[in-house]
């Protein structure tokens, strides 16, 4: 049985080359979770006593309709690695043959991760704006690799962008984001705030990338009653705040686990009614959101978004002879 690896650099470029196809696929494969043609078992932590900001992750998922695939990926987190140059994160993904159960290849799926995690915010966000896709103020807390693939995805997805602010507690890693990530030709101002609670106050699309371990943002009143938080980083929200708020989440008990925000909500409160809906029923028309709050989408990342993703990126690397072929990987030859 051979198996086929898909490098960083193809998985970057078929992503780079089909921004709203990434972001279609994560909403097909939200759907699919909400009617049952999806399996996304809870995420699976590996931490260590001893490097506590650390964590490898686990996420298998399988998708059926036109995907038909099952696989898992492994993704390693250390906040650490900024400080020596490279990137937090890294990642592998599996892909399994669906009827024999084999792996079929192997990706490096750091980008792909990066891709659903912010394709899924953004069809958040697109979804939260009513298709308008415009703001006045996006703000940005923490200058991610992460940040970085969202505003990317938002580009992509034709958002009207007026000004931008960012907010970073290493303030020349915000300099540099704004010089070298940030458009500055497609908005009347970029400008790096120093004091996070005037970037909150300022802007009506707000993105956390930050590596919080716990909430360090106290007061709801500082959000605008209309502003979207795509709050990606999911422990940056006190309990306090949660509660103030509308929540959209992408798997109810996927995001009450492993004290997110929203977890720490239903601990220190004892219910989880805060909690409107999930992505998939927000596309589908399902609820209504209070105008007169702000609206958080908290995006646990579900290991189907992966999947739908490295699915993909396999049939457009393997159609384009990008895949590097390890024959016999596994021996199936009966003894």
């Amino acid at each position: 049985m051979n198996l086929e690896i898909i490098t960083e650099k193809t998985t970057k470029e078929i992503i780079a080359e089909n921004p709203e196809q990434m972001i279609e696929l994560v909403k097909k494969a939200y759907l699919a979770y909400e009617k049952g043609d999806a399996v996304n078992p809870d995420s699976c932590f590996l931490r260590f006593p001893h490097r506590p900001k650390s964590r490898i992750i686990a996420l298998p998922a399988y998708i059926g309709g036109d995907v038909q695939m099952s696989g898992i990926k492994w993704i390693a987190s250390n906040p650490l690695n900024v400080d020596k140059g490279i990137p937090r994160a890294s990642a592998v993904m599996i892909l399994n043959d669906e009827e024999t159960g084999y792996p079929l290849a192997c990706l490096a799926a750091t980008q792909i991760s990066a891709a659903r995690t912010a394709a899924s915010a953004v069809l958040g966000a697109n979804y939260l704006s009513n298709q308008e896709k415009k703001c006045r103020h996006l703000g940005i807390v923490g200058t991610s690799v992460i940040a970085a693939h969202t505003y990317f995805f938002l580009k992509s997805a034709g958002w009207t962008i007026d000004n931008v602010n960012l907010f970073d507690l290493n303030i020349e890693r915000a300099q540099g984001f704004a010089e070298n990530t940030i458009d500055a030709s497609l908005h009347g101002q970029v400008t790096v705030i120093e004091e996070i609670d005037n970037l909150l106050a300022a802007s009506d699309l707000i993105i956390m990338t930050t590596s919080a371990l716990e909430p360090h943002i106290q007061d709801a009143s500082l959000f605008d009653k209309n502003a979207i938080i795509l709050h990606i980083s999911l422990r940056d929200l006190a309990p306090e705040v949660v509660v103030q708020c509308n929540n959209i989440v992408d798997g109810v008990d996927h995001v009450l686990q492993a004290n997110t925000s929203l977890h720490l909500a239903e601990q220190k409160f004892n219910r989880r009614d805060f909690i409107q809906g999930t992505i998939g029923g927000l596309i589908r028309g399902e609820f209504d959101l209070d105008d007169d709050k702000p609206t958080i989408f908290s995006p646990m990342g579900m290991g189907i978004l992966d999947l739908a993703l490295a699915s993909f990126i396999y049939r457009e690397a393997k159609r384009g002879n990008q895949t590097i072929i390890v024959d016999n990987f596994i021996d199936v030859a009966i003894s």
